[in-house]
């Protein structure tokens, strides 16, 4: 569960966020939009416990996020960004980092789990013998959201997807919640002046 209460945050001359308040149960998904600069990448970071807010709250799993509860609850966190240079050279590796993590040590690793989860999305099994240099910005930006999905985190955090990506991922990451019991936040652009929350 993903809760802000009276959340308001000014960045430079602009304010994000004016008392707001949100509660995103478990197996939920929340969809947030607005135009780019909007503060939909700075929400995440303040539930990832990277902003710090003026004035509010932040919940996760009803316990209050600080700076020292910060780390622990990013390990029960799975994020995916809306731009990403693979650091390894082959998909195999890009798709084995996140399971390599000491966090993330418990969590079963197969490539049959990966291609199952990469088939929801579209995505050919044989992209997993193919180097990273050969993938398109939204084959890798697909494969990290497989990726959040296969963890098995409480909570997935979603920036925003290339277009015409976004329908496609909020219904995916519906299913997720509903068989993990997970709370979702996925973002996505649109046309909105201002953060809206839906």
């Amino acid at each position: 569960m993903i809760e802000l209460k009276n959340a308001s945050l000014r960045l430079g001359d602009r304010q994000l966020f004016d008392r707001l308040s949100f509660c995103l149960g478990d197996g939920s998904v929340m969809r947030v939009g607005g135009r780019q600069g909007t503060g939909k990448t700075t929400l995440l970071r303040v539930i990832l416990g990277y902003q710090p807010l003026d004035s509010g709250l932040v919940s996760l799993e009803e316990e209050l996020l600080t700076p020292a509860s910060a780390v622990a609850f990013r390990g029960m966190t799975a994020y995916v960004p809306t731009r990403f240079r693979p650091p390894v050279k082959t998909v195999e590796q890009l798709v084995r980092l996140p399971f390599q993590l000491k966090c993330n040590s418990s969590v079963n690793f197969s490539r049959e789990r990966v291609i199952e989860e990469w088939a929801r999305a579209g995505l050919p099994a044989t992209l997993y013998d193919q180097t990273t240099d050969a993938l398109t910005p939204q084959q890798t930006y697909l494969l990290l959201v497989a990726n959040a999905a296969l963890l098995g985190k409480r909570i997935i955090l979603v920036d925003t997807p290339p277009q015409p990506l976004a329908s496609p991922i909020v219904e995916w990451m519906k299913e997720v919640a509903q068989q993990t019991n997970a709370s979702v936040v996925v973002c996505e652009e649109n046309d909105e002046d201002r953060l809206i929350l839906g």
